[in-house]
């Protein structure tokens, strides 16, 4: 018996951090798990956010592989759910509502490629929407090593690791608009033999923690320091090779203690450290 289920493959951890924006050209891939290939794509209910189209992906993005997705820019900002259906070559048959909410907000910019080993200050800028804007991390987002991003969305600091890394942010505007992106940061330099890997910090119970990604049995990764007015240090070690990366965290720019004594709940230090 063969099952067929619908899913969506995405270049980040949820749907929710590939919004789409208002005249910015988006693509959403689509894949089908199960069944018996070849299968077929179609739209069966609900509509599509005006300027967006159920295509083959090769067809309009450059370097893809053929596959099903949406693609297009968004011709204006609002709710849409539309219903898609795949049916493959036995005729068994899956079908999934998705929520595509258009924002009115764009990023200029969304990569950044930038030497690892030098600082970096490169600021996010935002397209439409009204003055001032804020900037958060997702809560699941790691960020790379020695890099934060600050509530006025620069990322700063020098990304130790070379690699490329996805940010998922969060970005509002005056008038409570939202969108949910993410950030690419390509570090190019000299190989090594540690991992791109992420740090994500906060704050509990008034100390400093660090929390990694899954992370290769010869990788370890530490924190020395944190405690209320100490600076932070993070180091990733190759136990294999002895090679160790070090990003050092000067708690410029919050005062722990402070921060504790005003809100007990963890506090994401990727908005608040100064390099």
């Amino acid at each position: 018996m063969h099952i067929l289920l619908l899913a969506l493959a995405l270049t980040s951890g949820s749907p929710d951090w590939n919004q789409p924006s208002v005249g910015r050209p988006w693509s959403m891939p689509l894949k089908a798990e199960g069944g018996t290939a070849p299968f077929q794509w179609e739209i069966t209910g609900g509509d599509l956010p005006p300027g967006v189209h159920l295509v083959d992906l090769s067809t309009v993005v450059l370097g893809s592989a053929s596959a099903p997705g949406l693609f297009g820019a968004p011709a204006e900002a609002g709710q849409w759910f539309v219903r898609v259906q795949v049916t493959d070559a036995e005729g068994l048959i899956a079908e999934q509502w998705l929520d595509l909410t258009v924002s009115p907000l764009s990023l200029s910019r969304a990569y950044v490629n930038a030497p690892a080993g030098q600082a970096l200050a490169w600021q996010a800028v935002v397209s439409e929407g009204a003055a001032p804007f804020e900037y958060r991390l997702a809560p699941q987002a790691f960020l790379p090593l020695g890099l934060v991003l600050t509530p006025d969305g620069i990322l700063r600091g020098t990304v130790l690791v070379p690699g490329q890394y996805e940010i998922p942010i969060e970005v509002t505007d005056a008038g409570g608009n939202r969108l949910r992106t993410t950030l690419t940061v390509n570090a190019y330099g000299e190989e090594t033999s540690l991992p791109a890997l992420g740090v994500r910090l906060s704050v509990q119970d008034c100390h400093v923690v660090a929390e990694f990604p899954t992370m290769p049995e010869t990788i370890k990764g530490e924190l020395i320091g944190g405690g209320p007015g100490e600076a932070v240090d993070v180091v990733l070690t190759n136990l294999e090779s002895g090679q160790q990366a070090v990003a050092h965290y000067e708690d410029q720019t919050l005062s722990l203690a402070s921060s504790c004594a005003a809100s007990p709940s963890t506090l994401s230090l990727g908005i608040a450290l100064g390099l």
